[in-house]
């Protein structure tokens, strides 16, 4: 049921899980269809802009309900996801939450330069090459303490 999650590359990678907890706060709230969890999503977002406004440090909710009439479909696909993955047992849950979060931290990792630390543990272990990233350190690292 993964494929939900599409709707959320509309947003930052930092955003995405303030936009999905709206959804998955719907079908805690006891909403059990997609169309009737983004009819509360939608009404939460627009009636805390009429009571509070934006807030321009995190997720503009402005943002998120443009998205949501721009890309119904997707916005429907997340809701579905969000009641299936509230159905699972919390483990089975923790554990997607889990593999969920190892990924983005690799994504992230593939984004940033490797760290000073990183560049001399590898120049330890007898590495001369090029370090892409800070994922690949970590990867070379793992490899060479193998060996």
């Amino acid at each position: 049921m993964p494929g939900g999650k599409q709707f959320l590359e509309h947003f930052e990678p930092g955003h995405r899980g303030a936009v999905a907890s709206w959804f998955y706060q719907a079908v805690r709230q006891g909403e059990d269809s997609p169309r009737r969890v983004c009819s509360h999503v939608y009404r939460y977002l627009s009636d805390y802009l009429v009571r509070w406004g934006d807030y321009p440090g995190g997720v503009r909710k402005q943002q998120v309900l443009a998205v949501m009439r721009e890309d119904r479909g997707g916005a429907l696909a997340l809701a579905e996801y969000a009641i299936w993955y509230e159905s699972l047992p919390e483990a089975e849950r923790t554990a997607i939450k889990q593999r969920n979060e190892e990924e983005g931290k690799r994504q992230w990792m593939v984004t940033q330069p490797p760290t000073n630390k990183q560049r001399s543990l590898l120049e330890r272990l007898g590495y001369a090459g090029t370090i892409e990233s800070r994922a690949h350190a970590s990867e070379l690292i793992e490899k060479l303490k193998d060996w």
